[in-house]
């Protein structure tokens, strides 16, 4: 998700939208591959990125650790081209408008999507909310460092 956020800000920044999510994903013995999924309509909103994403990660079958994950965006379109027809979806375009004009003002994250906060009380299984290049396909474990 937070991938998908920090593509989608960057391309809401330039008026850009594009219909290619991409995930890249390299493991620890540095094979790298990446899959596209095209969507039905360009776009920058970042839950319709993370979805895109999500599908194509839940397709694949990850063999061991991985090192890096990456989330991009392509076949890149001028979003004023068209005024989105359906008051939710304008209702959403100026949410997300609002979101990137209030982090750049006062800083990065500091509005944000309630699933990346991380609850202190939560248990190990939901992993500290953090991109971490330790990142295993089973999960990241709570780690004590007393």
């Amino acid at each position: 998700m937070k991938l998908s956020e920090m593509v989608g800000a960057r391309a809401r920044a330039h008026n850009l939208k594009g219909c290619k999510v991409a995930l890249t994903i390299r493991y620890a013995d540095f094979f790298t591959f990446s899959r596209v999924r095209t969507l039905p309509l360009p776009t920058n909103d970042t839950h319709a990125i993370y979805r895109a994403a999500l599908a194509i990660l839940e397709a694949i079958r990850l063999r061991s650790a991985i090192r890096l994950l990456g989330v991009s965006i392509s076949g890149m379109a001028s979003g004023s081209n068209q005024m989105e027809l359906f008051e939710g979806d304008r209702r959403r375009e100026r949410l997300l408008g609002a979101v990137d004009e209030i982090n750049s003002h006062f800083g990065r994250a500091t509005l944000t999507w309630a699933s990346l906060l991380v609850d202190a009380d939560a248990d190990a299984d939901s992993g500290p909310g953090v991109i971490s290049p330790a990142w295993r396909p089973t999960g990241v474990k709570s780690v004590d460092v007393r």
